[in-house]
């Protein structure tokens, strides 16, 4: 491993994550275990307490990436093997405080084939782990947000506090790497100080090579011209299929995605002209008949304003679970949304597709095919 500390001051050029991550706060976490979102050191500090790190050993340019550590920390040798689809959880690197307070920061790699945000795997993977969530923050971004979350598990008297951080960048040979940092210490240990190391720690990890891609897949890109020209995209797994019946004022698709033989989930998009909100709120609770044929029954959609999005100027969503249970087979949810555009032109799209609780997997790749699905969104 080739290992470089060098002054703050003459090679590390702004995390970009610092900057951006301050505009993401949310409220404040318990005080016993602060979650600093800037920087407590000052200009001429750093550089006495910390240096920068470059990773540079595996021949894999996409995997070589930049860290900021205390001087005080060391390396912790091992075997580091290559990360692949056979072994796609792989430990690249980890520091050590050489002195107390003990505190340890570790870089994992994560190979992942499916297409999926850094939020969702990170919350699937804190969940295997039982760490139990203390504050967290998100960062939008084209391939999914990026994660920034305090954690802590153990027994009680035995805690251990953890900041956690996953890059994202497409892999060479298909899906995608997730660069996992965390950064961890004894509770007792977690400090103020400690947590402002975690936060230089956090928000200066960086690639040195990113490929710019950030989808684990390529994706399928949708262009038609009636009921009015739009173009979308969904993960190129999913398949499409388009309504026979769509008309000039009438459009409808729907993509579908199993893996082996479990369902992944079925993405709904429809545009429409000359209806009122009236109507299509009307229509949404007709749909939902729709939905006996597959033997699933769900709660009415209760419509509630959501966040706008792209040109849409009104936006309506809600989730319904499934409320009868079907033998042999996971629970489903449906998410719907509806969008406005023009005065009586409206986007209709919904999910139907496994609840996080019953198959976290499916539910996080389905999830991500949908926002991806409506955030290319683009008409006119």
């Amino acid at each position: 491993m080739i290992i470089k500390f060098l002054s703050l001051l003459t090679r590390c050029r702004p995390a970009w994550l610092f900057c951006v991550l301050l505009a993401c706060a949310s409220s404040s976490p318990p005080m016993k275990y602060p979650f600093p979102t800037t920087l407590a050191f000052s200009q001429s500090e750093l550089p006495k307490r910390f240096g920068v790190v470059t990773v540079e050993q595996d021949p894999d340019l996409a995997i070589h990436y930049k860290l900021i550590m205390p001087l005080q920390w060391g390396q912790v040798r091992g075997t580091r093997r290559l990360v692949t689809p056979t072994h796609p959880f792989e430990l690249r690197s980890h520091f050590r405080a050489l002195q107390p307070p003990l505190a340890e920061a570790k870089v994992s790699v994560a190979y992942v084939a499916q297409e999926v945000g850094p939020s969702d795997w990170l919350s699937l993977y804190l969940r295997g782990l039982h760490e139990r969530v203390l504050h967290e923050r998100h960062l939008p971004q084209r391939g999914g947000a990026i994660p920034d979350v305090l954690t802590i598990s153990g027994a009680p008297g035995h805690e251990r506090v953890s900041r956690w951080l996953v890059l994202k960048d497409h892999a060479k040979g298909g899906g995608a790497h997730f660069f996992v940092l965390q950064v961890s210490t004894e509770a007792s240990s977690y400090t103020t100080d400690m947590a402002n190391v975690f936060f230089v720690i956090i928000s200066n990890f960086d690639l040195l090579h990113p490929i710019g891609w950030v989808h684990a897949e390529q994706l399928r890109t949708l262009a038609r011209s009636v009921p009015v020209p739009f173009t979308t995209a969904c993960p190129l797994s999913w398949q499409l299929v388009e309504n026979p019946a769509s008309d000039a004022h009438f459009y409808q698709c729907k993509f579908i995605k199993s893996i082996g033989d479990q369902p992944t989930g079925r993405l709904s998009l429809a545009i429409l002209q000359g209806q009122t909100e009236v109507e299509m709120r009307r229509l949404v609770q007709e749909d939902q008949a729709g939905f006996a044929e597959l033997g699933l029954q769900f709660e009415p959609a209760q419509l509630a304003a959501g966040t706008p999005m792209g040109q849409l100027q009104e936006v309506l969503v809600a989730t319904s679970p499934q409320l009868n249970e079907v033998p042999d087979q996971v629970a489903y949810e449906r998410h719907v949304v509806l969008g406005r555009y023009g005065t009586h032109n409206w986007v209709y799209a919904d999910r139907l597709a496994p609840t996080r609780q019953s198959a976290p997997e499916p539910w996080a790749i389905s999830k991500q095919a949908f926002e991806i699905m409506l955030e290319h969104l683009q008409i006119g």
